[in-house]
C-alpha cells in the first residue's frame, strides 16, 4: 500500500479516487494537514498496480476534466461508494493510517512496551514503598531492586553508600548533603575510591581545577549483565516522565510499526536504545532512566523519511518536530547553565539531571537509520 498522489482539493480528489476505482484499481482516500492546510491523499492497495496507477495520475493531471474520467455511480460497487461518501463526510482532525486497517493488531509491539514500562513503574513504585517503610526513609534515597537490576551500571561505590545512607539513617537528600561528622568521614572516603561518573563530571572537575580520577567503565556488563545496555530505557523517575515518553511512543509508534513490521521495528528500537545509552553513559554516567532516547530516534527517523520518502504515507506535522527540536534545545541550554553555575557559582548550582547526551544522539542514529535502505518501507 503506498501513497501515489497528493491533491489539494477534495474534488479532485474524490474524482480521481473514484476513477480508479472504476478500474478495478483498489484504492483508499485521506486526508491529512500541513500548517493548517488540508492534503488529500490517495493510497493504491496492491503493489501490482501501483506503476499502472501513477501513469494513470500524470494523465489525470494533464487534463483532470476529461470526459474519460467521468466515474458513473452505476459503474462502482455499492460497497465501493459507501466508503468513497464516509470519507467525504470525514470531518474529524484526528487521522486513522490506512495500513492499521490491514491488520487485525497492528500496534502490538508498541503497546506490550507501553505497557512493559507502565508495569516496571508501578513495581518500582511498590518497591520505593517499601524500602522507605523498612528503613524509614522519608525520601527515597536508596535504588530499589528493579533499578539496580536495570541502570546501565552499579559501581560498588554506590552500594557502599547505600550501607551508610542506612546505618546513619540519612533519610532525606538534605541529611545526606548535610551528614553528621562520622558519617561525612565515611562518604568522602567512599568518595574518594575511583569511580566512572562520565565524561562531564571529569571536564566539570577540570574548570573547578578538583582532583578526579576515574574508575572502570562497564563493571556489569563485563561480568556478562548485556542486558544494561537497553534496561534504562524501561524504568521512569516519576509520573509525568512515564505519562509523556508513553503518549510520544504511542504517538510516533504507531506511525513507524505498521511499515517497518515486527523485526525491523524492534531491532530500530534496540539499536537506538543501546546506542543512545552508550553515549549517555559516557557523558554523564551510569545513573539515567526512561525511553526519551529512542523516542527522539524514532521523531529523527519519521523526519527523515517524510522527506526522502513520502509515499511511505508518514503523517507527523512540521509542529510536532519544531516543539521536539525546541524541547532538546531548551534542556540542552538548561544544562549549560547548570555547568555555568557549578563552575562560577557552585554554592547556587543546581543539577537539573536530565539525559541530554541520550535525547541528542538518540535523535542522531534515528537519523541515520533513516538512511539506510533496509529500514525503507517495502510492502510484501
Amino acid at each position: 500500500m503506498r501513497i501515489i498522489a497528493t491533491f489539494d482539493q477534495e474534488d479532485l480528489a474524490n474524482r480521481f479516487s473514484k476513477y480508479l476505482s472504476k478500474l478495478k484499481i483498489e484504492n483508499s482516500l485521506d486526508k491529512t494537514f500541513d500548517n493548517n492546510k488540508t492534503i488529500f491523499n490517495i493510497w493504491v492497495v496492491e503493489e501490482e498496480s501501483i506503476s499502472k496507477a501513477e501513469n494513470i495520475f500524470q494523465d489525470f493531471l494533464n487534463n483532470p476534466q476529461d470526459l474519460k474520467f467521468d466515474a458513473l455511480t452505476e459503474d462502482i460497487p455499492l460497497k465501493e461508494m459507501d466508503k468513497k461518501e464516509n470519507v467525504e463526510k470525514e470531518e474529524e482532525i484526528i487521522i486513522q493510517d490506512p495500513l492499521a486497517k490491514r491488520k487485525k493488531y497492528p500496534y502490538k509491539i508498541t503497546f506490550f512496551i507501553l505497557m512493559l514500562c507502565v508495569g516496571l513503574f508501578f513495581l518500582n513504585f511498590y518497591q520505593a514503598k517499601k524500602i522507605q517503610k523498612k528503613y524509614d526513609l522519608k525520601q527515597l534515597v536508596i535504588f530499589t531492586p528493579i533499578q539496580e537490576l536495570f541502570l546501565f551500571d552499579l559501581p560498588k561505590v554506590r552500594l557502599k553508600l547505600n550501607e551508610v545512607i542506612i546505618k546513619y539513617d540519612l533519610d532525606t537528600i538534605k541529611k545526606l548533603d548535610n551528614p553528621p561528622e562520622d558519617a561525612q568521614k565515611e562518604i568522602e572516603k567512599i568518595e574518594s575510591m575511583p569511580t566512572f561518573q562520565g565524561l562531564y563530571h571529569i571536564i566539570l572537575s577540570k574548570f573547578q581545577k578538583k582532583p578526579t580520577e576515574s574508575g572502570v567503565l562497564f563493571q556489569k556488563i563485563k561480568q556478562g549483565q548485556i542486558w544494561r545496555l537497553f534496561t534504562p530505557c524501561l524504568l521512569h523517575a516519576g509520573f509525568l516522565h512515564i505519562l509523556f515518553n508513553m503518549l510520544w511512543l504511542w504517538f510516533l509508534g504507531k506511525q513507524m510499526e505498521p511499515r517497518l513490521k515486527f523485526f525491523k521495528y524492534i531491532l530500530f528500537i534496540l539499536i537506538v536504545g543501546v546506542l543512545s545509552n552508550v553515549v549517555q553513559y559516557l557523558m554523564g554516567g551510569p545513573y539515567f532512566l526512561g525511553f526519551s532516547g529512542v523516542i527522539l530516534g524514532m521523531a529523527g527517523f519519521i523526519y527523515i523519511r517524510e522527506k526522502a520518502a513520502p509515499w511511505e504515507g508518514y503523517m507527523v506535522p512540521r509542529g510536532v518536530f519544531l516543539f521536539i527540536a525546541v524541547y532538546v534545545l531548551a534542556m540542552f541550554l538548561l544544562q549549560l547553565t547548570s555547568f555555568i553555575f557549578q563552575v562560577f557559582k557552585p554554592s547556587i548550582s543546581f543539577n537539573p539531571a536530565i539525559a541530554n547526551s541520550a535525547h541528542i544522539s538518540g535523535a542522531i542514529f534515528g537519523m541515520m537509520l533513516a538512511k539506510i535502505p533496509y529500514f525503507s518501507w517495502r510492502e510484501k
